[in-house]
């Protein structure tokens, strides 16, 4: 019989500690030693330790009175990086509260049970517990419920209890901060917040509207008049002649849970994917999504700043199936003009796969295919490989564990004889 099944079971009943248990025996030792010599020294201490576990477990039954708890919304919670998860607790009783803890169990991190110490509360004080931890998986996850342990000053007794706080978080996707895409004229332009950028290389003259000033915008293209009518910077935006579509297709086939390489294959294409989300995020494009997985995803062309919180929660949720990457592509190229540029993740460099991206390569789309092969992730390295030749339409590059993103997505790791990401 496990400390924690006792703990639950006994929940909400104020419990001794070691030290209390200690107190226990002593006073039952003095008080017969007190029955058996009649010696009043010993019943002293016998009163005395009765009076202190009295004092004591009543201190304890208070401890979490009139504590009052509840979520506070916190920062974006992306795997990899600190995430606080704060409380904010209010003491409304009519005394201060002494220190106290707060468990939490999570299915994020590698400490299932964090435990924070919350120091004393005054009389009606409102703070908020700030919990720092480290996500480390991605998911949609429920947080249900807190347990709240308080005791006397003494240390001889505590009680527990739980309190339920249900809320849903979205672990997203890590990234990786990569470089220039090598997208030609539509990378060059980067897109301020409203999502379109103004009047450059590329574009017609046919006014479109005035917006707020952004730092990457230039001189010339302020509007006075609305900057004097408004008494801040304000800016033209001209229309586009033509926008530049970007379509990403991740393959979610091929994934067994009992084999760790595949896991961690198919972990690294979604980090690939995320990563091109975010640094796609500063360009102005239409962006086509296409997930494979046991609940496909298929987004359509639409701007990428419209496209960009759906796509990486749907990268956070993804789960691997049994939708080919042929069938995948098939049902999202249609929205797909010629000439786009098209990132293909899979996690095989199989026929069928290789004869995908020919078909896609001879329609006319710039192709840049990425490969996660599960036996890589398993040996740590990607091993020399010669089953391309000089006529294949497009050459994958090969993700391992020792990669960078960066170097491999930029071009300056291509596929080769030799060994690519070693």
């Amino acid at each position: 019989m496990s400390r924690r099944w006792i703990r639950n079971a006994f929940e909400g009943f104020v419990l001794p500690t070691s030290r209390g248990w200690l107190l226990l025996l002593n006073s039952v030792v003095w008080y017969v030693i007190s029955r058996v010599n009649h010696n009043v020294i010993a019943l002293s201490l016998v009163w005395a330790s009765v009076s202190c576990l009295v004092v004591s477990w009543v201190s304890a039954f208070l401890s979490l009175r009139g504590l009052r708890f509840s979520r506070v919304e916190s920062v974006r919670a992306q795997a990899g990086r600190m995430l606080d998860l704060p409380l904010r607790c209010v003491n409304g009783s009519v005394r201060p509260r002494q220190p106290f803890i707060v468990y939490e169990r999570f299915g994020f991190t590698r400490e299932k049970r964090l435990g924070v110490v919350v120091p004393s509360l005054a009389v009606g004080e409102d703070r908020v517990i700030s919990r720092l931890v480290l996500p480390f998986q991605r998911g949609m996850y429920r947080l249900s419920r807190i347990q709240v342990r308080g005791g006397d000053v003494a240390g001889l007794f505590y009680r527990q209890k739980t309190i339920q706080l249900p809320q849903w978080l979205v672990v997203y996707p890590s990234t990786e901060r990569l470089g220039d895409l090598g997208l030609g004229f539509g990378e060059m332009n980067l897109a301020p917040m409203s999502g379109r950028p103004v009047n450059a290389a590329g574009f017609s003259q046919d006014f479109y509207g005035v917006r707020e000033y952004h730092p990457s915008d230039g001189m010339r293209f302020i509007h006075w008049r609305s900057t004097a009518r408004r008494g801040k910077p304000m800016v033209r935006e001209f229309e586009r002649n033509a926008q530049l579509t970007i379509g990403i297709f991740l393959d979610g086939q091929c994934v067994s849970e009992s084999d760790v390489g595949s896991s961690l294959a198919f972990e690294s294409a979604i980090i690939l994917v995320a990563s091109l989300v975010e640094r796609l995020r500063l360009v102005h494009c239409n962006l086509v999504v296409g997930l494979g997985g046991a609940k496909p995803v298929f987004l359509d062309a639409r701007p990428v700043l419209e496209r960009y919180e759906e796509t990486l929660l749907s990268l956070a949720t993804m789960v691997p199936g049994e939708l080919g990457f042929g069938v995948l592509v098939d049902e999202m190229v249609t929205a797909l003009p010629t000439g786009s540029v098209v990132y293909c993740v899979t996690l095989s460099d199989k026929a069928d796969v290789r004869d995908v991206v020919g078909e896609l390569s001879s329609r006319g789309y710039d192709v840049r295919w990425f490969v996660a092969r599960s036996k890589d992730f398993a040996s740590g390295k990607s091993k020399p490989h010669n089953v391309f030749h000089s006529s294949d339409p497009v050459a994958p590059r090969y993700l391992s564990p020792s990669t960078s993103l960066s170097r491999v997505v930029c071009g300056e790791d291509v596929s080769s004889d030799e060994e690519v990401a070693g």
